[in-house]
């Protein structure tokens, strides 16, 4: 095992560098689902799938030598999530991963479930194991 941790330089910035815990999460989570963070209309925004100007999705385009799971396929992303159904359910998730730590937060509104993942081994896939458990709950 090797261990491994953020640049010091990474950690500042939003995007990557925000270190929570399945408590914090969750606690978010229920503030997203009870409207006590932001009201129903004001979450609206972060619901419709941004388009081009020309009305098309945007095609996501993975750079070089990343493995992302969405490369080539059309972005169904509002502000700050990926809205692509999972199955047939409703979705609204994202992921992330830095040296060291991978996470993914699904969240099935229409069924009341979200599965966060986060894990320090960069030998666990955090989305596919957030949809198999998933899995689990959704028919």
């Amino acid at each position: 095992m090797v261990e491994s941790d953020q640049s010091p330089t990474s950690a500042t910035l939003g995007d990557g560098g925000i270190y929570s815990s399945l408590d914090d999460l969750a606690n978010w989570d229920d503030s997203l689902t009870y409207h006590t963070l932001l009201s129903e209309q004001e979450m609206q925004a972060a619901l419709i799938p941004v388009r081009l100007p020309d009305g098309h999705l945007p095609q996501w385009n993975s750079g070089l030598g990343d493995n992302d799971p969405l490369d080539g396929r059309p972005v169904w992303y509002g502000f700050g999530w990926f809205l692509d159904p999972y199955k047939g359910h409703p979705r609204m998730w994202h992921y992330g991963e830095t040296v060291g730590f991978k996470s993914s937060i699904q969240r099935f509104t229409d069924d009341k479930l979200t599965v966060i993942v986060l894990t320090n081994r960069s030998d666990v896939d955090a989305i596919k194991l957030a949809t198999e458990v998933a899995d689990l709950y959704l028919k």
